[in-house]
Order: C-alpha cells, then structure tokens, then sequence
C-alpha cells in the first residue's frame, strides 16, 4: 500500500508540474484560443475512450500493475514531447497520447480495493484521495519556479524523470497480483447474463431520472458546462491580464485547492445547518456572478489575488458541494450508484464540449472578457436552479401530501 501510494504521489507530482504550465507552451507556439479549445477538447475524447480500452485490458488480459505502467509510460513520453515540441501537431499528438495511456485513478483505486479488507478500505481510499491532493498542491508551486528559475520546458522534462522513477518503482516493489486459473463461477454467470443485467440498467435509469432527478441531472450539466467553459483557459487570463509569472500563478493554484479543502472541512457542513441548501445554491451562484462582475471593473493585482480569487474558490466549491448533494436527494437511493455512472459519463462529454465553447467565447471576445463571461454564466444559471429547485419543493410537497392520505386510509 505504501509503495503505491508513493507511486501516486509521483504520478500527481509530475501531472501538477506539467499541466499549468500546458497554456503557456501552447502559446509560445503560437497556439490561439479555439485551438487551445480543439486540444483540451482532443485531450477528453481520447481519455473517455482509453478508459473503456484500459479497464478492459487491466480486467482481462495485462493485470491491474501492467496497465499502471502502461499509465505511466504514457504520460512520460507524452510530458516528454511536451517540452521537446516545436510544432502545435506535435503538442496535440501528446495530449491524445497521454489521454489514451494514463488512467492512473482508475488503476490506483481498483489495487487499493483489492490491497484493503472492509474494515479499512474507507482510511485506505481516503489515503489515496489526500495523496493525490497533496502532490497536486506541492506540483503546482514546484511547477511554476521550475519554470521561473528554468523556462517551461522544465517542468515537462521533470515530469517526464518522476514518471520514470514510477515505472522503476512498480516494477521492483509492487507484488504482481495472483493469477486465477479459471474464471470464478459467479463472473461467468454474470457474462452470461450481461444482456439482461444491461436491459434492467436502462429502465431504472429512466425510472431515476423521471422528475426531479432527470431536472438536477440537465441543472449539474449546465453547471458544469457553463463554469468550465468560462475557465478553461484561466492560466492564460493570469498571464496577459495580470502578468502573473508560472510560479505565482502556481502558488495561487496551490492556495485555491488548500482553501477549498478547508472549506469543505469545515464550512459547508455549518453553511448548510443554518440555510436551506436551494437558499445557500442560488445566494452562491449571486455572489459569484458579483464577484466576477466586479473583477472586470479594475485592474488592481492585489484586489484580484486578496479578494476576487478565494471568493470565487470559497463560493465555487460550495456551490459544487450543494449541487451535489441535492442531485443525491433528487433520486431513489437504490439508484445512487447507477445515478453516478450516468453522471460520469455526461460530464466527460462535457469536458469535450466545454473547452470548444470556452474557445470560442475567448477568441471572439478576448481573454480579458473572461471575468465578464463568468458572471453572465452564473447570472444564467441563477433562473434554471431557482425553477429546478422549486419544482423539487412542489414534488415533496404532493409526495408528502399523498403519503398523509394514503396513511389515512390505511387508519
């Protein structure tokens, strides 16, 4: 457990020095903001699909520890490239390389299932959250001085050395997993009944997304589309606005993810103690629209980084985390984990879409309209939820109302 927890470290390390710095490579290649779009957009349709091609290879044929180092041999040559490139082709070819190869989440999550007992898989899992979020804070900072005191190509050939030393590390002290001689009864059985289990997954996920559900599903999509539109190209925003430098801009990165963490900690519980979640939602999504309103307003450094950004991290990860548990209440719990898988899929057809609108929007009305282009966003989704919320309300209310008669009659 720990060598791969270690493992995952480097991984994270190596990703965070890398990918703020992403923007800035493709602009010194002369890249613009819808190909900028063009190449997130590559980037998440080539890890939608290397995620179906990795677990079925990591389930059936290499082994779970194989197609870590294949995550991981993909990803230093694709980081590798990145610092090497001279050419947008050959910056594009490595984010659909890397796309396709590094599905390290799903790899590390699936050993640290089968390294763990019942008992302690919930610490265990949560160990591999921590991980992750720890490296990808240490990335960000060691990332931008890397590329202050060396230029950006750095980070990427550092990135490229860490994922070397990974593949070292798994092959020497990761133990292979066992090998079964036959296939276990029960997972036949379940091949032979793949059809019937597929059929009864689409009628409940039409159930669940009947009312309520279906209605927070298009809200958390729209959310999803919207915001990470506006902010996929922020880095560059820094940059040309506020002519904020890989190390500052890393360091700021790194103090967005620590305060949202502690607002996670211990914010949101309280918040949503004294204020009803639909409340809390749209006063968020307000204040965000403000904010963002008002950033465009000047041009003062200090007020951007002192108030404007941790304002925007405090408020987006509440909104996040009322979005989240309101769609959890929206459908049956039976459904929750059916629910989720839809979820996931939908949000990775978002994160093709998003960048392309994003670029778009940007390269119509310049980097400096992001601020702009975030409020508007907030201030269109403020009608959605409110509807979306009410409704939800008006459904409890008659769901409550018919449980009262049918308690009656039963009396």
């Amino acid at each position: 457990m720990n060598v791969l927890l270690l493992a995952v470290f480097f991984d994270y390390l190596g990703v965070a020095l890398v990918v703020p710095n992403l923007i800035f490579r493709f602009t010194e290649l002369g890249g613009t903001a819808e190909s900028y779009g063009i190449l997130s957009a590559a980037y998440a349709a080539s890890q939608l699909v290397g995620g179906v091609a990795i677990g079925f290879l990591g389930d059936r044929w290499l082994g779970r520890k194989r197609v870590l180092q294949l995550s991981f041999v993909g990803a230093g040559l694709s980081y590798l490239v990145v610092g090497l490139a001279e050419t947008l082709f050959f910056l594009i070819a490595s984010r659909v390389v890397v796309g396709l190869t590094k599905q390290t989440m799903t790899c590390s999550t699936a050993l640290v299932t089968s390294l763990s007992d019942e008992a302690s898989r919930t610490q265990a899992l949560g160990r591999l959250s921590s991980t992750m979020t720890f490296a990808f804070i240490v990335g960000q900072s060691a990332g931008g001085w890397l590329a202050q005191r060396y230029g950006r190509r750095a980070p990427c050939f550092a990135a490229a050395l860490l994922f070397g030393l990974n593949i070292c590390l798994i092959q020497l002290l990761l133990p292979a997993e066992p090998r079964s001689a036959a296939k276990p009864a029960a997972a036949a059985a379940a091949d032979r009944s793949s059809l019937a289990t597929l059929g009864e997954s689409l009628r409940r996920s039409k159930d669940a997304f009947r009312g309520g559900g279906g209605r927070m599903l298009l809200l958390r999509l729209s959310y999803a589309l919207l915001i990470r539109s506006c902010y996929s190209m922020h880095s560059l925003y820094e940059s040309r606005e506020w002519a904020v430098t890989p190390a500052i801009s890393g360091s700021l990165a790194s103090y967005n993810q620590l305060l949202g963490l502690a607002v996670d900690w211990m914010v949101v519980g309280k918040l949503v103690s004294r204020i009803p979640e639909g409340s809390l939602l749209c006063a968020c999504l307000l204040l965000a629209s403000l904010n963002a309103g008002l950033e465009s307003q000047h041009r003062h450094f200090l007020i951007y980084a002192g108030v404007h950004l941790p304002v925007s991290a405090v408020l987006g990860r509440i909104t996040r985390t009322c979005l989240a548990s309101v769609f959890s209440k929206s459908v049956p719990m039976a459904d929750q984990g059916l629910v989720l898988s839809v979820l996931d899929v939908c949000n990775s057809g978002i994160n093709i879409v998003a960048p392309l609108y994003g670029g778009f929007l940007v390269g119509r009305l310049g980097v400096a309209a992001q601020p702009l282009i975030a409020s508007a966003h907030y201030a269109t989704l403020l009608v959605p939820t409110w509807a979306v919320l009410t409704l939800m309300k008006r459904d409890a209310a008659a769901a409550l109302q018919r449980q009262r008669g049918a308690d009656k009659k039963a009396d």
